[in-house]
């Protein structure tokens, strides 16, 4: 069972004040955006670089927070708050932990019926 929410999008819509247009244009720019941050961040475990992983866990975090993806919010977070004391493992299966999380709000986002109209991805 999870503590938070994959993606709420009831939240989101009061969020842009009931302007279904502008939820499905957030939708889309984040469907777009967010592969290559992952594909990013992913570079950046191959080459060990926990400078650029916090970078891109902290827009990457930003960027979940304004849609309501409060699941990926909270591994970004953890990913973000990653220090050197953490083993390398460890912040790998973040990494991993935050892909997964983006196929499910994929998945939720689908059931809701929003994706339908959003940008094809």
């Amino acid at each position: 069972m999870r503590d938070r929410e994959i993606f709420s999008p009831a939240k989101l819509l009061k969020r842009v004040r009931g302007n279904e247009r502008l939820l499905r244009e957030i939708i889309g720019i984040f469907l777009m955006e967010t592969p290559r941050q992952l594909e990013k961040l992913h570079q950046a475990s191959v080459d060990k670089d926990l400078g650029e992983m916090g970078n891109l866990a902290h827009k990457l975090r930003g960027a979940a927070a304004i849609i309501c993806a409060e699941a990926i919010v909270d591994v970004a977070l953890q990913l973000e708050s990653a220090g050197k004391e953490c083993p390398w493992d460890a912040v790998c299966m973040l990494v991993k932990r935050l892909e997964e999380e983006f196929v499910e709000f994929k998945k939720v986002l689908s059931d809701s019926g929003i994706s339908e109209c959003s940008a094809k991805h």
